[in-house]
């Protein structure tokens, strides 16, 4: 299915440090080492999933899973 990405959601426990990780991943793309990294991911680059986006993606699995 087309729609289906993978995704890295943060936890409660991380919520404080939300901001910073989401500009750490975005910025993997402006270094070699990051370009290497995603690379190695099989991914271009990371993208920003907005709530809306998250809360699609988590019924969709609900739902094949079921």
């Amino acid at each position: 299915i087309s729609v289906i990405h993978h995704a890295l959601m943060v936890g409660p426990r991380l919520a404080d440090q939300r901001d910073r990780l989401t500009e750490t991943l975005m910025r993997m793309n402006d270094e070699v080492k990051g370009q290497e990294m995603l690379a190695g991911l099989g991914l271009e680059a990371w993208e920003v999933m907005d709530d809306e986006e998250a809360a699609f993606m988590i019924d969709l699995m609900e739902t094949l899973r079921d």
